[in-house]
C-alpha cells in the first residue's frame, strides 16, 4: 500500500478509480485482474499511446518504474490486484525478474 501510495496515487487515485479521462482506473479492469506480464512491463518499461480500459479509451504516458526492485513491483501489484475490489492472484518476485529479463511484452 505504501509504495501504491508513493507511485500511483496521484494519477490512478485512492479509490483506484483513476481520474475519468487522462488515467484509467485500476479498480475492476482486465488490465489489473488480466495478464500479468502485461501489467508487470507497464510498471517496469512505462506506457504510452493508446489503450482500451473497459471500453473506455485514454491515450496518454505511463512513466517507467524499473527503478523499483523486483520485490517493490510484486508487492505493488500485489497491492491493485487485491484491493479496490480486486480479487486476482498476487505477483511474484520470480515473475517479475522473468518480465524484467525477457523485456516488454
Amino acid at each position: 500500500e505504501k509504495l501504491y501510495q508513493t507511485y500511483g496515487i496521484a494519477c490512478h487515485q485512492g479509490d483506484g478509480k483513476g481520474d475519468g479521462s487522462r488515467f484509467p482506473p485500476l479498480a475492476g479492469t482486465r488490465w489489473v485482474t488480466g495478464n500479468k506480464a502485461r501489467l508487470i512491463s507497464a510498471v517496469i518499461h512505462g506506457l504510452s499511446g493508446e489503450i482500451d480500459v473497459e471500453g473506455q479509451k485514454y491515450n496518454g504516458v505511463m512513466p517507467a518504474h524499473g527503478f523499483l526492485t523486483d520485490e517493490q513491483v510484486a508487492q505493488v501489484l500485489t497491492f491493485i490486484r487485491q484491493s479496490f475490489g480486486n480479487q486476482a492472484q498476487s505477483v511474484s518476485r520470480e515473475e517479475v525478474l522473468d518480465v524484467r529479463t525477457k523485456g516488454p511484452w
